[in-house]
């Protein structure tokens, strides 16, 4: 089985929710035409290894689940809000591409 399974609220704890619906909705795409999950790259964190074959899918799932639910719950276009700042922006690409 596996030690993690990829949570919507593991990248909540740092980023908003709503602002990474927008990003992902809006970015999501390109990161997905990187095919990372085709790539045999391993990221070790103490005696745990995740590989991107493996997770890369289920972290697409969670964050386009994310997307799915806002868009049914939220009384606000995913499109329009406010866009992530320069700052956040980084920070979304940093906790994806780790």
């Amino acid at each position: 089985g596996l030690k993690y399974v990829p949570s919507i609220n593991e990248f909540t704890k740092v980023l908003d929710k709503a602002k990474l619906a927008t990003f992902w909705q809006k970015h999501g795409k390109t990161f997905k035409d990187l095919k990372l999950e085709d790539k045999d790259k391993v990221v070790f964190v103490g005696n745990d290894e995740a590989s991107y074959k493996k997770y890369i899918p289920m972290v697409y799932k969670v964050l386009d689940d994310n997307v799915v639910e806002l868009a049914k719950t939220s009384t606000v276009s995913l499109e329009a809000p406010t866009t992530p700042t320069p700052a956040e922006d980084v920070e979304i690409k940093t906790v994806i591409s780790n």
